[in-house]
């Protein structure tokens, strides 16, 4: 009985610890060692630019399947047409307010 309970146990922490990659154990530190609120912000953008790119590259793959599955139907070119344009002009803005971010940082630092 404890021993299927460890097994299934183990076997949970394991398939945690692949889904997660590697897991961190917080330890107490000094105070300066915390990182600052700049490098928070850019950890968190770097993050949300990391989804919105996964969007958008799916969104150009649906746009593309879209405009090849039209067949010559002028609406549906033009909503592929739309969406692809969309979700590219979406990913050029995300990139550029990281850049924008990372120089604001650099200048303030």
């Amino acid at each position: 009985m404890m021993y299927s309970r460890f097994k299934a146990l183990s076997r949970k922490f394991f398939l945690i610890s692949i889904f997660f990659g590697s897991i961190h154990f917080v330890q107490a530190g000094v105070i300066s060692d915390a990182p600052s609120l700049a490098e928070l912000f850019v950890n968190g953008l770097q993050m949300i630019l990391a989804v919105v790119s996964i969007v958008a590259v799916i969104a150009v793959v649906i746009a593309g399947v879209m405009y090849i599955t039209a067949s010559g139907d002028e609406r549906n070119i033009e909503k592929a047409k739309k969406m692809l344009v969309g979700s590219i002009m979406g990913l050029a803005i995300a990139l550029m307010a990281l850049i924008i971010v990372h120089v604001l940082t650099r200048l303030v630092s």
